[in-house]
């Protein structure tokens, strides 16, 4: 059977699980949905040769005749960020994202100095394995939000990943996919990640011509979704000019197929 081997990546919050567990249904060699191989959530691209070290499909004869390839997955970041705090989940993918600081220690000690954070005493010596617990064990995550938008630093260094991702070279292929419109573009998700060399064109997809999944947007203050919006420019206005699927086409991958005719085919939502 042919297993195209994939790996999904996004910065979280964007629907990454749920396209991992849809290609493993459809008999994809893809990274773990709960990211116990460390694939899900990685800072930059990787060389190819340690994705698939991970993926353990170096002696898969079926994954050879098609090239790996790497699909990312992108959406604004406030939504992104917004659905860390919502689930409780932004320790560790800040540590994930971050590879540097260790689960935002200045935001955790001003909940605790704000009284948010119950039976911490403020300047309480605490070890990063008690914060990760103090954060999960769950309080109002509009608060916790709210106090990280005011900090005004994207402590996540999430705009560094996701430009290193959307922008920089690799060897292999890059499936560029916007998360809120996965749905809407699976069948021509699918249909590229079989081919044995990908088109060179692409069809254009109009955004108001399809209903993206909804987002719950979190309930800040006007100062706060403001601070947030200022922190989180830049990639808000690169997430805004991207194609709702595109290609970065990697520097050794087989060149494009400039004869294909995909670009023709009439998807739903295409002009």
């Amino acid at each position: 059977m042919l297993r195209p081997a994939v790996a999904v990546v996004s910065p979280g919050g964007v629907g990454s699980s749920h396209l991992i567990v849809t290609l493993g249904e459809r008999h994809f060699a893809v990274n773990h949905f709960a990211d116990n191989d460390g694939l899900k959530h990685l800072h930059r691209p990787p060389k190819v040769s340690s994705l698939y070290s991970q993926l353990d499909l170096s002696r898969d004869p079926a994954t050879k005749r098609v090239p790996f390839r790497a699909i990312y997955l992108f959406d604004q970041p406030i939504m992104a960020v917004a659905s860390h705090f919502r689930r409780h989940f932004w320790p560790v993918q800040a540590l994930k994202l971050n590879q540097r600081t260790c689960s935002t220690p200045d935001l955790f000690n001003k909940l605790v100095a704000k009284g948010k954070i119950r039976g911490v005493a403020p300047n309480s010596v605490v070890t990063e394995q008690e914060r990760k617990k103090l954060y999960k064990d769950g309080f109002d995550c509009t608060a916790e939000l709210e106090e990280y938008a005011h900090l005004g630093r994207d402590y996540y260094r999430l705009e560094e990943s996701m430009h290193r991702w959307l922008l920089e070279d690799t060897t292999y292929d890059r499936i560029l996919l916007h998360g809120a419109y996965q749905e809407h573009l699976m069948v021509p998700l699918l249909q590229l990640l079989s081919m044995e060399r990908l088109p060179a064109r692409l069809p254009v997809w109009d955004k108001q011509l399809l209903e993206p999944h909804s987002h719950r947007m979190p309930s800040l203050s006007a100062e706060a979704m403001q601070e947030l919006v200022s922190t989180y420019n830049q990639t808000i206005k690169l997430v805004d000019s991207m194609p709702l699927l595109s290609i970065r086409y990697g520097t050794e991958a087989p060149a494009p197929d400039p004869d294909s005719d995909f670009h023709l085919q009439a998807f739903p939502g295409t002009k």
